[in-house]
């Protein structure tokens, strides 16, 4: 059960990361064509 448990929370810190990385490009590249 625990296992089970472990193996969702990691994927679902996997993919809050992934999001968070791609919020960040996404900005990045807003950011830069302003700059452009």
């Amino acid at each position: 059960h625990l296992k089970r448990w472990r193996g969702i929370a990691t994927r679902y810190a996997k993919l809050t990361s992934s999001f968070v990385a791609a919020v960040q490009i996404r900005c990045i590249v807003l950011w830069v064509s302003t700059l452009i």
